[in-house]
């Protein structure tokens, strides 16, 4: 019963964080180039975000391990609803960097602590559907940010949407606060033996890992930096752009449950294939995303993106629990987190500079170029991985 209050509480307060900070994505691109900002800017703009996020995730996620979780979860909520309404006086290019970054240190409080949260209390055999549940909450608030901030924006204006974009943060912090009990009071999942960082590297399953994260974060981060431009060559509306992120964030979010309770009656070794399968579907999808003539097309192929996400993504996080057991929840989730916040600190960058130079469609090529070299590595891996694998348990046998 403790378990269920307790996941309760982490999965509405990240869906009312991930909501908040969803809410401005449509208009960041249009935000940024009303005040001068070129692709490279746009690219620093958001790559700020994740920049700060890779920064703390990894210290944030070993420090909870030692001396508990709810303090970051708390202050990481709270510096979210603060630094939120410093867009409203972000009056130049630099300021809304700065706000960006600012932002970004505040989710990477957040972010590797609730999946080490959800991580530790997690019942053994149910990694997929919890794991899978908590990344639905994540993906429907960052699904449902731009659909609402779209009309928040056409009906209220701009700046309506960071005062609620902070009162959101500031509602999660609140349930943090008085109904998140402390780890300590439950009974979480202990570390079975301590695996050095330098050991922990050395492994195969968690190089694919961390390289599958990395080319995942890219299409779905150059899908939601570009497509508003992408909109304006077809010209499609702000709404509508909103309609197309949030369709692929909520396929990505809606399909990990179902599909984690799967894979929790699934071996390692099939968990791992379908990481692969998710990859390839979701590069399939971004290479098309140039050649979508309207806003349907654009539905579907943005539809692809997150379905690739979601057959990724879930038996990631089914894995992770299990290697989190081993060298710690938050140490292990702080890692794969600044795997997530490297690609998306590389895709827009990249993107826009290929988009000063070639244009916003190249953008999408390269970016499937560079998701299709990362599966080609981690069917790499996968494969050194599994003749391991595949040789123990012969000789268990």
């Amino acid at each position: 019963m403790m378990q269920r209050r307790v996941l309760g509480v982490l999965f509405f307060s990240v869906f009312s964080a991930m909501m908040g900070l969803g809410i401005i994505v449509p208009f960041l691109p249009k935000m940024a180039t009303d005040l001068g900002a070129t692709g490279l800017w746009l690219g620093l703009i958001f790559a700020g975000f994740a920049t700060a996020r890779a920064m703390v995730q990894p210290i944030v996620g070993e420090l909870s391990d030692k001396i508990g979780r709810k303090v970051f979860l708390t202050s990481g909520f709270m510096l979210l609803a603060v630094t939120t309404l410093l867009y409203i006086v972000a009056q130049n290019i630099y300021l809304l960097v700065m706000t960006r970054f600012l932002n970004g240190v505040a989710a990477g409080m957040v972010v590797p602590v609730v999946l080490a949260y959800a991580g530790d209390i997690v019942e053994e055999g149910k990694e997929g559907r919890t794991m899978g549940l908590m990344n639905m909450m994540f993906y429907l608030g960052m699904g449902a940010g731009p659909v609402f901030g779209g009309l928040l924006g056409r009906e209220f204006g701009a700046r309506s949407i960071f005062y609620v974009m902070s009162g959101l943060c500031l509602i999660a912090y609140l349930v943090v606060l008085f109904f998140l009990p402390k780890i300590t009071e439950l009974k979480p999942r202990l570390k079975e033996k301590s695996v050095p960082l330098k050991v922990l590297f050395g492994y195969n399953i968690i190089r694919m890992l961390l390289v599958m994260m990395f080319v995942s974060a890219v299409r779905s981060t150059l899908l939601m930096a570009f497509l508003p431009l992408i909109g304006d060559e077809i010209q499609i509306s702000v709404f509508q752009v909103g309609i197309v992120i949030a369709v692929a964030v909520f396929c990505c979010g809606l399909i990990q449950p179902p599909f984690g309770y799967l894979l929790d009656r699934m071996d390692k070794d099939v968990r791992l294939f379908f990481v692969l399968i998710g990859s390839i579907i979701g590069t399939v999808a971004l290479f098309a995303i140039p050649f979508c003539p309207g806003f349907i097309a654009l539905l579907i192929a943005a539809s692809f993106i997150g379905i690739g996400g979601a057959v990724s993504i879930a038996p990631t996080m089914s894995v992770s629990v299990l290697i989190g057991a081993k060298v710690g929840m938050g140490s292990w989730m702080g890692i794969l987190s600044t795997a997530i916040s490297l690609g998306i600190i590389t895709a827009p960058i990249i993107g826009g500079v290929v988009m000063d130079y070639a244009g916003v469609k190249t953008s999408f090529y390269v970016a499937s170029i560079i998701s299709l070299l990362g599966t080609f590595i981690g069917c790499y891996y996968f494969l050194k991985w599994f003749r391991i694998y595949r040789t123990r348990n012969a000789k268990a046998a």
